[in-house]
C-alpha cells in the first residue's frame, strides 16, 4: 500500500460524527481525501495530525461533483511530520488511461478497490518509502551537477556540524551542514527546517549513508572549504539510508589533497591546503577574548615534513583542546586556511579537521622520514618577515642568538628584526630603578578590547567605541626579567603569550589577588625560572628622549632537550676547524 502525506484537513459535517476531508500526497501527485468516522475519531484524539506520513490500508474512490475522491477506511500511522512535503501536481489532471487497466491489491471487504494507480483512482505510485538503492546505481560525486535531479549518491560523512538556529525573514529555522565524500569526490550539504532536526538525529560522522533528492547548487567558498564548485541543499523529500557494512569498508574515511610545507610560501592569502606533517612544537592550549566578548580558546601547532620547511598552525575551540599535549605525531589537517599574521601560517576554518597519527601510506613514510634522520635536518619555517636578520624569505627557527647580542642589535626605527633566545624567566613585573613595578594587566573594553577610562568604583567608559559599565574584560601586558649565560634583558608579553606563561586569564588572576594574595604570589613563583625558547621581536624605542632596544614576545615554545641538543651540535660542527679537531681526536 502507498505511503501518502495528509495536510488540510477540516471537519465536515455533524463534529459529533468526527468525520474529515483534506488532501492526501504521495510525493509526486496530490488530491481530495475523506476519512471515514473511525479514522477520524483517531484524528480527533490526536493519534496522528496534519502533514503526517500514512500508510494506507482499505480505501475506496467515489465521485463528487465530478470530482474523484479517495474515502480512507484504514490507514497506519508511518511518521508525524511538521510541514508539507515539496510541491506535487494534481491527479484529477492527468490523462485518463483505457479503462480496461487492471487495478492493483485486488478488491476489499466493501467492494471497492484499493489505492491504486489505475484509471479509476489515479494516485502515483508512492514516493516516500522508496529505497535508495531501488533508484539505480549511485552517482559518483565528481558527476553531480544542477541539470540532473534524479540522483543517488554513497557518501561517508568526513565531518558533521552542530544543529543551530538562524533567524530568516520567514522567522526561526534548524539548520545544519555535513561534509561528505566518496572515492571520487567530496561536497557539502546543508539540510534546512525539519528535515535538518530529522536528518541530523540520523547520520553520524564516520559512516556511510544512501542520500537522494537534493538541490545542487554553486558553493559559497566563504563557507565551504572542500574541492568542489557546487553544493547541495537538502529538504523535505531528502532519503537518508544507511549503507550495508560491507559498503562502508571500501569508502574513504577522508580525502585529502596534501600540499608540501614548503610549497605554501607561494599560496595566497586565504588560500585552503590539505597538510601532513610531523607536530615539532605544541603550545600549551591558551584562553583568550574576542572583540565581540567572547571566551576563546586555541592552541599553535609547529609542523614540519620532508620538504625541509615548516609552519606554524592554530587550532580553536574544542578541537584545540582535544589536540595531544606532547610528543611528535604525524598530523594530516583538512581545508585549513592560509594567513598573514607576521609569518605565513595556517588557521582552522568553519570546515576544518585533523587526524592523528593517520593510518596512510604518506603519514608512514613522513614518520619514517623523521625517525630515519629528519628530526635532525635543518627545517625552515615560512615567514614573510624572514629570520634573526630581518631579510624576507624563510624564517629560521632553529637559530640560536645570547642576548648580549639581541641588546646590542643595530636596529632604525622603521626596522624590526626578530631572534630565537633561549633562556630563563627570571622574574615577574620587575621593577627598574626607582620605578614601581607596573600592573600586569590593564581594564579592557568588553566590545572593542580598548584600554579603558575609570575604576572598579566609578565605573568604566571607553573613549574608542563609547561603552560604558562596571565590568571590564582584564587583558595581560606582562613586564618580564629574562636570563640567559650572556646577559638580563627586560621584554614584554602581552594577553596570549602571558596567559601561557601563568596559566590562568588576567581577570581570573586579578580576581585571585584580590582574594587571596598569598595565593597569586604562589602562582607568580611557580611561572619563575622556567625555561622557554622564544621568538622576540626587536625594535628601535625612544623613551624620554633616549634611544633604546625594545623587545616582544612573539611566541613562546617549552624547551625540548633532545632537539636543542641537536641545535648546539650542528652548531658545533659548523665552526671553522672543527674537522681538523676531529681528525686529531680520532688518532
Amino acid at each position: 500500500m502507498p505511503i501518502v502525506q495528509l495536510y488540510g484537513v477540516k471537519p465536515v459535517g455533524n463534529p459529533e460524527k468526527q468525520r474529515f476531508k483534506g488532501t492526501i500526497s504521495d510525493g509526486v501527485h496530490h488530491g481530495p481525501t475523506m476519512l471515514t468516522a473511525d479514522v477520524g475519531k483517531r484524528l480527533a484524539e490526536k493519534e496522528f495530525g496534519e502533514f503526517a506520513l500514512l500508510k494506507l490500508g482499505r480505501v475506496m474512490q467515489q465521485t463528487l461533483a465530478g470530482n474523484k475522491i479517495v474515502v480512507i477506511l484504514q490507514l497506519e500511522l508511518v511518521e508525524q511530520l511538521e510541514a508539507k512535503v515539496g510541491e506535487t501536481g494534481a491527479w484529477d489532471a492527468l490523462k485518463e488511461e483505457s479503462s480496461d487497466t487492471p487495478t492493483k491489491g485486488g478488491p476489499s471487504d466493501s467492494g471497492a478497490s484499493p489505492l491504486t494507480s489505475g484509471p479509476s483512482s489515479r494516485v502515483a505510485p508512492a514516493a516516500f518509502p522508496v529505497t535508495p538503492k531501488a533508484l539505480g546505481r549511485p552517482t559518483p560525486i565528481e558527476g553531480l551537477n544542477p541539470y540532473k535531479n534524479n540522483w543517488t549518491i554513497k557518501a561517508r560523512v568526513m565531518r558533521k556540524e552542530d544543529l543551530r538556529s538562524v533567524s530568516t525573514k520567514s522567522g526561526e529555522m534548524s539548520v545544519f551542514s555535513m561534509d561528505l565524500c566518496d572515492e571520487s569526490g567530496e561536497i557539502r550539504a546543508s539540510v534546512w527546517r525539519e528535515a535538518a532536526v530529522k536528518i541530523y538525529a540520523q547520520v553520524e560522522e564516520g559512516k556511510v549513508y544512501f542520500i537522494s533528492r537534493g538541490q545542487l547548487k554553486m558553493a559559497n567558498k566563504r563557507y565551504s572549504t572542500l574541492n568542489n564548485e557546487y553544493e547541495m541543499s537538502l529538504g523535505f523529500d531528502t532519503i537518508v539510508q544507511m549503507a550495508d557494512e560491507q559498503d562502508s569498508c571500501a569508502m574513504p574515511a577522508v580525502r585529502y589533497s596534501f600540499v608540501q610545507i614548503a610549497s605554501i610560501a607561494d599560496k595566497p592569502t586565504n588560500a585552503i591546503v590539505d597538510v601532513l606533517g610531523v607536530a615539532t612544537s605544541i603550545s600549551p592550549v591558551t584562553s583568550l577574548t574576542s572583540k565581540s566578548g567572547k571566551e576563546l580558546t586555541k592552541r599553535t601547532v609547529t609542523l614540519s615534513d620532508d620538504s625541509g620547511a615548516s609552519i606554524e598552525a592554530t587550532i580553536w575551540g574544542q578541537k584545540a583542546v582535544a589536540f595531544p599535549d606532547e610528543g611528535e605525531p604525524v598530523v594530516a589537517l583538512k581545508g585549513m586556511r592560509v594567513t598573514e599574521w607576521n609569518q605565513k601560517s595556517l588557521g582552522f576554518s568553519q570546515g576544518s579537521i585533523y587526524e592523528i597519527d593517520p593510518e596512510m601510506e604518506a603519514g608512514i613514510k613522513l614518520r619514517a622520514w623523521w625517525k630515519g634522520g629528519g628530526s635532525s635536518q635543518a627545517i625552515s619555517s615560512l615567514s614573510v618577515n624572514g629570520g634573526g636578520g630581518g631579510g624576507g624569505g624563510a624564517r629560521d627557527d632553529s637559530s640560536r642568538a645570547p642576548l648580549h647580542e639581541v641588546k646590542n642589535m643595530q636596529v632604525s626605527s622603521t626596522e624590526t628584526e626578530w631572534a630565537n633566545v633561549r633562556c630563563y624567566l627570571s622574574r615577574l613585573q620587575p621593577a627598574r630603578g626607582n620605578e614601581e613595578p607596573k600592573p600586569a594587566w590593564y581594564a579592557a573594553c568588553n566590545k572593542c578590547q580598548k584600554k579603558l577610562m575609570g575604576d572598579e568604583q566609578s565605573g568604566f567608559t571607553c573613549e574608542a567605541c563609547n561603552w560604558s559599565g562596571s565590568e571590564a574584560n582584564y587583558r595581560y601586558i606582562l613586564q618580564l626579567a629574562v636570563v640567559d649565560h650572556s646577559d638580563t634583558a627586560y621584554i614584554t608579553a602581552f594577553n596570549d603569550q602571558a596567559t601561557a606563561i601563568l596559566g590562568k586569564s588576567a581577570s581570573q588572576l586579578k580576581a585571585i589577588k584580590d582574594s587571596d594574595l598569598s595565593e597569586y604570589e604562589a602562582i607568580v613563583s611557580d611561572a619563575q625560572w622556567t625555561q622557554y625558547v622564544l621568538r622576540l621581536r626587536v625594535k628601535s624605542d625612544t623613551y624620554q628622549d633616549v634611544e633604546r632596544i625594545k623587545m616582544t614576545m612573539f611566541k613562546l615554545t617549552p624547551v625540548d632537550f633532545a632537539a636543542e641538543a641537536r641545535h648546539m651540535l650542528k652548531t658545533i660542527h659548523s665552526y671553522p676547524g672543527i674537522e681538523a679537531v676531529k681528525t686529531e681526536a680520532a688518532c
